[in-house]
């Protein structure tokens, strides 16, 4: 979108219930899965309606919300930025500078690709540029910033730096694909100082995630050619597997794991195939890693599928929503609407 806008939707249902989780922090939520965890009631007429909107610049990041606080990034023509706004009323509450807008290549616009994190009255958040920042996330001060090109030797890829970072174990979690063992990287919440680095491989434009592996939270973060398991605490390799997909923009550049039930993981492996995995814990902590199926279904998109219920709903190509059954891959149905899902 040349212009972004971030929009604010009330229900207008009769009766809502919300889970106690209801905060969106982080890319994809606080579950890492994109579904909202809302049960609503939708008498006849029931709908939404815009609660305020407000006009941005350019950029991709989606947005993050969390203690009241809505938080994106966007590039004001000059700048790319970091702002807040009043979740309920849309007032901007603070802006932070990040570095000079980096401009857009090959038809992308200008601004930042990455998803702020949200967590512990602090907003951590990634630039195009390569700049991970930490602010106090009721006044927008900056209480550290880190340049990961010149300080950690990570490689601006060639639209920027697009990765949304997360937060788990303690420490603001980044993949970074730099030489020497740091493919992935823990900083300090409170300092932004490095904490670990981690394992080898190329890294693009991919988000980590927090997924539960016999009932012991760790990072799944996935490069090129790798995917690994991590323990964000203690900054240790649990398991990787060597995941075989194609090192390609709309293939494992862009891969944001999915969990899709029981230790399983959807990921976007080819530009013409998608593959479901099964992590299998082992007693040492560490895990084997299954191939479930692999299937020509919702690929050649950069659209993340939702899992829910046994299925995964996403874009097929550019024009079919699909539902996808994720025990299988078998096509449950396909529909022309809503359109364009570039």
């Amino acid at each position: 979108m040349k212009s972004l806008a971030v929009l604010a939707v009330s229900c207008a249902f009769s009766a809502v219930a919300v889970a106690d989780d209801s905060d969106w922090p982080s890319l994809r939520g606080p579950r890492h899965g994109g579904a909202a965890q809302a049960t609503l009631d939708a008498t006849e007429g029931a709908g939404f309606v815009v609660a305020w909107r407000t006009a941005l610049g350019a950029g991709y990041s989606a947005v993050a919300v969390a203690e009241g606080r809505a938080v994106t990034l966007f590039s004001d023509g000059r700048t790319d930025v970091a702002v807040a706004f009043d979740a309920r009323t849309g007032k901007e509450l603070w802006r932070h500078a990040i570095a000079p807008t980096l401009p857009g290549r090959d038809g992308s616009f200008d601004g930042p690709i990455s998803t702020p994190v949200l967590g512990g009255g602090r907003v951590f958040g990634l630039g195009p540029r390569g700049h991970l920042f930490g602010l106090d996330a009721a006044t927008g001060r900056e209480l550290w910033t880190v340049d990961l090109v010149t300080r950690e030797g990570a490689k601006l890829p060639f639209y920027g730096f697009g990765t949304s970072p997360i937060v788990a174990g303690g420490v603001v979690v980044v993949p970074l694909g730099a030489a020497g063992g740091g493919a992935i990287a823990g900083f300090d919440l409170a300092t932004g100082e490095r904490r670990w680095r981690i394992g080898e491989d190329g890294i693009a434009y991919q988000s980590p995630i927090v997924l539960s592996v016999g009932g012991r939270e760790q990072v799944v973060a996935v490069g090129d050619t790798r995917i690994f398991g991590i323990d964000p605490a203690a900054g240790r390799l649990l398991w990787e597997h060597a995941h075989g997909g194609e090192v390609h923009p709309i293939a494992t550049e862009s891969i944001v794991p999915v969990p899709a039930g029981d230790g399983r993981l959807f990921l976007k492996l080819r530009q013409d195939a998608t593959a479901v995995l099964r992590i299998v814990p082992r007693p040492d902590g560490g895990a084997s890693v299954e191939t479930l199926w692999t299937a020509p279904v919702l690929r050649t998109t950069y659209v993340v599928p939702v899992y829910h219920g046994g299925f995964l709903y996403g874009m097929s190509g550019r024009s079919t929503l699909t539902c996808v059954d994720a025990g299988t891959g078998e096509v449950r149905w396909r529909s022309r609407e809503p359109g364009d899902g570039f």
